[in-house]
Order: C-alpha cells, then sequence, then structure tokens
C-alpha cells in the first residue's frame, strides 16, 4: 500500500490540475503559500512533483479523466468499465496499488467537484 506522503502528492496533483477554479485556491492557500511564504497567485505555483512511483496510476487517472458520470444524487463517479480499457491501452498493470492511487485521485477530484456544485448551485433562486 502507498504511503500517506505519496498520496498527498497525488492529491496535491489533483489540486493543482484544478487550479483554473477558486476551490482550488485550497492548494495553494494550504499546501503552496506555506511552503514558500508567499502571497502568490494561484497560476504562479509550481506544478507539485510527480514521483515515479505514481506515474502507472497519474497516466491512468487522466486517461480515464473524461470517464466521469454523475449519479442520481449529482456525485461525479468515474466509469470503471473504461478504465481496464484505458489501462490496456497504455500498457499499465492495474495492481492492488496502483488502483489505490486511482481512487485517491478520483477522491479528490470528487470532493473538488462536489464543493463547486454546492458552491454553483447555491446561488440558484428557488420557487
Amino acid at each position: 500500500m502507498p504511503d500517506g506522503a505519496n498520496l498527498k502528492k497525488l492529491k496535491d496533483l489533483i489540486r493543482w490540475f484544478e487550479s483554473a477554479d477558486e476551490v482550488s485556491q485550497n492548494y495553494c492557500e494550504t499546501t503552496c503559500m506555506p511552503i514558500r511564504r508567499c502571497k502568490s497567485h494561484c497560476a504562479e505555483c509550481p506544478k507539485p512533483v510527480l514521483l515515479p512511483d505514481n506515474v502507472d496510476a497519474y497516466d491512468l487517472f487522466f486517461a480515464c479523466y473524461t470517464q466521469f458520470v454523475v449519479d442520481n444524487f449529482g456525485v461525479p463517479q468515474i466509469a470503471y468499465s473504461e478504465v481496464k480499457v484505458a489501462a490496456d491501452w497504455l500498457g499499465i498493470k492495474v495492481t492492488e496499488e496502483v488502483f489505490a492511487k486511482f481512487r485517491v485521485m478520483e477522491r479528490e477530484l470528487k470532493s473538488i467537484r462536489v464543493h463547486q456544485n454546492g458552491q454553483e448551485s447555491s446561488g440558484i433562486n428557488q420557487v
């Protein structure tokens, strides 16, 4: 199983990747700014390091990035049927460790998207 520091790097990559929106300001405020001790804008934060142990999970996740579907509750879910197709196409062996890392990135992205949906729906006028 991957260690906590390794998984944190994957979460950082997801937050950085999603940094075009307000939610990922969280990446800069909680990850980048305290380390760099700066007050930069998110666009200036450097991309987190992709550790060699995370490459397969990262590549697989972003190959499946467009394969999210939304369930009846508005929560994004990855279409797992497509993960195997993408893994085969990329030549990645989906081990327990690779899949665990994949799930960490998926949960982080879900968290960001659920937060975004909550922000967007909170401004809707209800009758």
